[in-house]
């Protein structure tokens, strides 16, 4: 990490005290004014052969999801704060690329809002990819981060830069040094963590306007990357349901955890935009 780097990281990191209970749109503007001293360069990565696993929270009880557009990216006016690379009102589709990280990201705020007890349907999607997408690597997870069978992204990414001239090597640099040191924080116990990673987010997206969506490191599932696309990948359809989803039933035992229902499982058929249940 460069000098440069450092110093902004410690402003931001001022920032987020400074603005840790309140004024979150000020920490959000205040980390844009920052970025914008330096010169920073991404790294892309064409994905086309990956299956996207994306888990839904039902929002009642015993709801069950009717159609694939509930499924989708949330409505804006369902968003209501802010997320790892969204602010409020800007509807975005979080997914993984494996269903365990997608239980693991959703799990911590499932147990903070709830009681011991408390039941939840979650609704199990694939999406498969059918254009290609043009995905920002927004930060680059450590080695021991990686899934063995999953996606190899870090000595990739090294390999390419040396391909690249001496002289833009500290732009790549800088992009990396200052989204790693924010994008492997927890947000478990603070939210200015999403505030600042969001106007990072958003700040790249401005840059690189013509991407799908961006990759990054999941925290609460430790190892493996989650990938977030823009509402239009799916308004055009670049990824589609897969033939079948299921729901399983959550089921709040202690504050640290959840069990899932065994004697409950339900598996849906995607026809046209409908999902037809089968018990």
């Amino acid at each position: 990490m460069t000098s440069e780097i450092k110093n902004i990281c410690n402003r931001i990191e001022n920032l987020m005290t400074l603005y840790h209970e309140n004024n979150h749109d000020l920490l959000y503007e205040k980390t844009l004014i920052e970025l914008q001293s330096v010169n920073f360069n991404g790294i892309f990565i064409n994905l086309n052969n990956l299956t996207l696993h994306r888990v839904r929270l039902n929002n009642v009880k015993d709801e069950i999801f009717e159609n694939i557009e509930e499924l989708h990216y949330a409505p804006q006016k369902c968003v209501c704060s802010f997320g790892r690379v969204n602010r409020p009102g800007q509807s975005m589709f979080y997914c993984s690329e494996f269903s365990s990280i997608c239980d693991l990201e959703l799990l911590h705020d499932y147990l903070l809002k709830n009681d011991i007890g408390h039941e939840r349907l979650a609704t199990y999607s694939e999406w498969e990819i059918k254009t290609d997408l043009d995905i920002l690597i927004l930060a680059i997870a450590p080695s021991n981060r990686e899934f063995v069978n999953g996606l190899a992204i870090r000595n990739d990414c090294i390999d390419f830069v040396k391909t690249k001239p001496e002289s833009t090597h500290e732009t790549y640099c800088n992009f990396y040094s200052l989204t790693s040191h924010f994008f492997e924080k927890n947000a478990k116990n603070n939210y200015s963590v999403y505030v600042v990673c969001s106007a990072i987010a958003n700040y790249f997206t401005l840059q690189f306007p013509n991407i799908d969506g961006l990759i990054y490191p999941t925290v609460q599932g430790n190892i493996g990357y989650n990938i977030v696309l823009r509402p239009h990948v799916l308004d055009n359809k670049m990824i589609i349901p897969k033939k079948e989803v299921f729901v399983q039933k959550w089921i709040i035992t202690n504050k640290n955890s959840m069990t899932i229902d065994n004697n409950f499982h339900k598996i849906g058929r995607i026809k046209k935009d409908k999902i037809i249940w089968t018990y």
